[in-house]
């Protein structure tokens, strides 16, 4: 249970930076929803708990990393979505019955998919995000505070969700 918590933490806070710059759209033509700035806070605040308690509520899982790079190339995309309500100038996703609807229908499939994406929110707290593939030839988008030849030598490994690892060891 604590692992779907903590992966559903994991894709709101990959998508928490739009609130802010929804937030930000908002400010320019004279209106500041703290509401959506307190939201993307408190998302950043419980995902970064739930990784530290990580270590201790999840099981390590045996696994022996066979290749290992760098998924840094993926953060471009999350900026533009970043930044798509500041381009567009249009109304906040939210504030349309469409807009929720879609958003409700993108966080379901992301979830039950097993998928969490490159979070460049965590990368700017110390958090790097790694493919890598196990001896048994399974791929997995590997979290961690370690660079990559440390993150090469990882040792203690649990799994937050079905395409999900996340390093518990420094």
């Amino acid at each position: 249970m604590f692992s779907k918590i903590m992966h559903f933490f994991l894709i709101a806070t990959a998508l928490a930076p739009i609130l802010v710059t929804s937030a930000i759209a908002a400010w320019g033509k004279g209106d500041l929803p703290w509401i959506l700035l307190a939201v993307a806070g408190g998302l950043v605040v419980i995902c970064v708990v739930l990784l530290r308690q990580a270590r201790t509520r999840l099981e390590r899982v045996p696994i022996r990393l066979t290749a290992i790079e760098t998924a840094d190339h993926e953060v471009l995309a999350f900026i533009l979505a970043y930044l798509l309500p500041l381009l567009t100038g249009a109304a906040a996703p939210w504030q349309t019955s469409t807009g929720i609807a879609a958003a409700i229908v993108i966080a379901l499939v992301v979830f039950q998919s097993g998928l969490t994406h490159v979070n460049p929110l965590l990368g700017i707290l110390g958090w790097r995000f790694f493919k890598v593939t196990t001896d048994d030839g399974c791929r997995y988008l590997l979290i961690t505070r370690a660079d990559l030849a440390r993150a090469r030598r990882a040792t203690a490994i649990v799994r937050v969700s079905s395409a999900t690892l996340l390093q518990v060891d420094r």
